[in-house]
C-alpha cells in the first residue's frame, strides 16, 4: 500500500518560487522521477507552529498508549462478541465461535497473543465443531482489511481437519486497526469483524 508523504524543503524566496514553477509546467515529477501531488509555500512561523502541535499530538499518543493495554481491550471486544475462551495464560488467549452454515457448522478460533501494550500478534484457525471429524470441503476462509481488500486466503481440501488461515505469516494489529473473517461454503458467507 502506497503512503502519501509529506516533504519540507526550507530555502531562499526565489529557490522555492522556481520549485513552484517546475510543478506547475509539470518538470518537476520528470526531474525528481516520482509524482508529485502538491507544492505550496509557507511561511517559517507556521510551520514551527504545526511542529509544535505535532510534538504536542505525539507525546499525548505515547501517554494515551501508555495506559491502554491493547491486548486487554482486545480481550474485552472478543467476549463481548460471544467466542467462548478456550485457553488462556498471562501472554496469550483462545476463543472460539460457532459459525452455522444452512448444513453444516465449523469453529473459528481466534489467538492472541500481547506483543507490546500498543500491539497484538493473531493467529486465526477453522476447525470442525469440538475439533473432530473433518472440515466440509471446498470450505474458504479470506481475511480481509479495513478497506475490504483479501489480505490472506485459504481452502480446506478433502480430509482437512483444521484450516490455519495465519500460517507461516506475521499477522498483528495495532490501535486502530481492524479486520473482517470471511468464512464462506457454497453459496453462503458468515462474516466477523474484528475487533467488533
Amino acid at each position: 500500500m502506497n503512503k502519501r508523504k509529506t516533504f519540507i524543503i526550507q530555502g531562499h524566496q526565489d529557490e522555492l518560487e522556481r520549485i513552484v514553477a517546475l510543478f506547475e509546467s509539470g518538470e518537476l515529477n520528470n526531474l525528481l522521477g516520482i509524482k508529485i501531488l502538491d507544492v505550496g509555500m509557507i511561511s517559517a512561523e507556521i510551520v514551527k507552529a504545526e511542529q509544535a502541535m505535532s510534538l504536542a499530538s505525539q507525546s499525548l499518543i505515547e501517554s494515551v498508549n501508555t495506559e491502554l493495554d491493547l491486548y486487554r481491550v482486545w480481550l474485552d471486544s472478543l467476549w463481548q462478541k460471544g467466542l467462548q475462551p478456550a485457553v488462556r495464560s498471562t501472554q496469550s488467549t483462545t476463543g472460539i465461535k460457532l459459525i452455522k452454515f444452512q448444513d453444516n457448522s465449523v469453529e473459528l478460533l481466534i489467538t492472541i497473543g500481547s506483543l507490546s501494550p500498543t500491539e497484538i500478534q493473531i493467529f486465526l484457525q477453522v476447525r470442525p465443531p469440538a475439533g473432530k471429524g473433518y472440515l466440509p470441503v471446498g470450505l474458504k476462509a479470506s481475511i480481509f482489511d479495513e478497506f475490504g481488500e483479501i489480505i490472506l486466503e485459504k481452502s480446506a481440501d478433502n480430509h482437512s481437519n483444521i484450516l490455519d488461515i495465519t500460517y507461516g505469516q506475521r499477522f498483528t494489529c495495532e490501535l486502530n486497526d481492524s479486520f473482517t473473517v470471511g468464512l464462506t461454503l457454497g453459496n453462503e458467507t458468515v462474516k466477523e469483524d474484528f475487533p467488533g
